[in-house]
């Protein structure tokens, strides 16, 4: 074998680099495609709490509106409870002012009882303070006015420990003998109560007034306007 038909044979590598599986990468349609398969489980979680989010701000509207629907009936009715008042208070002021007269006469009724025990003396026509109630009532009211003339600045001063303001207060019993009740004790609650609710505005009278409380009713007008009446 000579040199030039000498050839020796080329060794060649076959280099067939090994392919990397994709099948845990991605999933392959029947076309051989490649599909990529994101993860929804971060879309289908913010989904979910939007719609909560959504259902949970329309319920705390409608109940903010339902509140204040409520709030304005409140008002409204407040509005009229109020005008109600009103115009009860308007009766009761009124009721009251017609009731004063009867209060003291009720009250300087008594004080002539007491006056008239301490002199030991009978009413006019002969009528004990203790009797009185069984009169007539014309002829007590002026048995009474005529007692009140009768009695005494002594008594009251001296006695009762009173000033001449009140000796001056039944020289005119006259004057509202007519409204006095047939039961002097009944106005001992009403009035103590009117009294005390008008000291801050009315001082001079609750003073005058409260001051014959523990000598006609045997208690002061703070305690009288304690009293439960008996029904």
């Amino acid at each position: 074998m000579d040199a030039d038909t000498f050839q020796p044979r080329r060794a060649t590598i076959s280099f067939s680099p090994t392919r990397t599986a994709l099948s845990d990468l991605h999933d392959s349609d029947s076309s051989g495609s490649v599909i990529l398969t994101p993860s929804t489980t971060s879309s289908d979680s913010s989904c979910e709490t939007s719609q909560n989010y959504s259902a949970a701000h329309s319920a705390l509207q409608a109940s903010n509106e339902n509140l204040e629907i409520k709030m304005t009936k409140l008002r409204d009715n407040t509005r009229l409870l109020q005008r109600e008042l009103a115009r009860l208070q308007l009766h009761i002021t009124a009721f009251q002012h017609e009731l004063i007269p009867t209060w003291q006469a009720d009250i300087l009724t008594r004080l002539i009882e007491i006056a008239y025990t301490i002199q030991r003396q009978k009413f006019p026509g002969g009528v004990a303070p203790w009797q009185s109630r069984e009169v007539d009532r014309w002829m007590l009211s002026r048995a009474y006015s005529v007692a009140a003339e009768r009695v005494s600045w002594y008594t009251l001063c001296r006695k009762l420990g009173l000033s001449m303001r009140y000796y001056q207060a039944l020289q005119r019993y006259g004057e509202v003998v007519e409204f006095r009740s047939s039961n002097p004790f009944r106005s001992e609650y009403p009035f103590a109560q009117w009294l005390v609710s008008e000291k801050g505005n009315r001082p001079g009278m609750f003073a005058f007034w409260a001051r014959l409380f523990p000598i006609c009713y045997t208690r002061t007008v703070e305690a009288s306007a304690e009293i439960i009446p008996m029904q």
